[in-house]
């Protein structure tokens, strides 16, 4: 049997609790989702950085060529970057056979957090099959680590993670090993008739709708509308 922990905020993860596990980075609005629907557009490769400096310095070390600066801080696009961080953006003839410097206000800054696991996946309710399938052929305990809104708890990366271990649960035989596991498949199990309703509810749902980015909320609720898992190697994030 295989151990699942959950982890609410990232401020709250310790490199040793990374190193033997693989781990799933989840950022529902909407890092995740962006990401996600970029590898399946056939970028080149996803970069993510935990600051807008960095990307800009990394751009000018890489050159301009197909290289396009994505992602945003309180929602809205970086001053300078060529993309925000709405799912929508991401399409074929924008995103294809280019490389993504990914810089966002949560999620970017997990996933890079994560540097020191074996293997980093990035996770959703896009890809949630996908990414049970997958995991579910390794042999390494699993933590998954929800990007939360600035530091603190948010329920639609919860219900996230909520809805993986209640899917490796159904299908393999793993252990929720930590409170926070356990609860975030409580609240799956309690929210799962109004998901939608309980994401545009949500904190960041509700913020999201005030800055005009409804739609990108059911994109990111769109349960396996894609097929892809992005894993970090060596500091880039490409197709599983």
């Amino acid at each position: 049997m295989r151990n699942l922990e959950v982890t609410f905020v990232p401020g709250s993860l310790s490199e040793s609790r990374i190193k033997d596990k693989t781990t799933v980075v989840v950022d529902v609005l909407r890092a995740s989702t962006s990401i996600c629907t970029a590898i399946h557009n056939l970028c080149r490769q996803v970069i993510p950085v935990a600051e807008p400096e960095r990307a800009f310095e990394l751009r000018e070390k890489l050159g301009s060529d197909n290289v396009l600066l994505c992602g945003e801080r309180a929602g809205k696009k970086i001053e300078g970057f060529d993309l925000g961080n709405s799912p929508s953006e991401y399409g074929r003839k924008t995103v294809g056979e280019k490389t993504l410097i990914f810089c966002s206000t949560n999620g970017s800054g997990a996933i890079v957090k994560c540097r020191t696991s074996p293997e980093t996946l990035i996770g959703g309710f896009i890809n949630a099959t996908a990414l049970v399938r997958y995991v579910n052929t390794g042999d390494r305990d699993l933590l998954i680590l929800c990007s939360g809104r600035e530091g603190n708890f948010s329920l639609e990366d919860s219900l996230a993670a909520g809805m993986l271990a209640a899917m490796l649960q159904e299908q393999s035989d793993w252990n929720l090993a930590n409170d926070a596991a356990k609860a975030a498949r409580l609240l799956y199990n309690n929210y799962s008739p109004r998901l939608e309703e309980a994401v545009r509810e949500c904190d960041h749902g509700r913020y999201l709708g005030s800055l005009g980015f409804g739609e990108d909320i059911g994109l990111a609720l769109a349960v396996d509308s894609i097929g892809v898992v992005p894993v970090l190697q060596e500091g880039k994030l490409v197709p599983a």
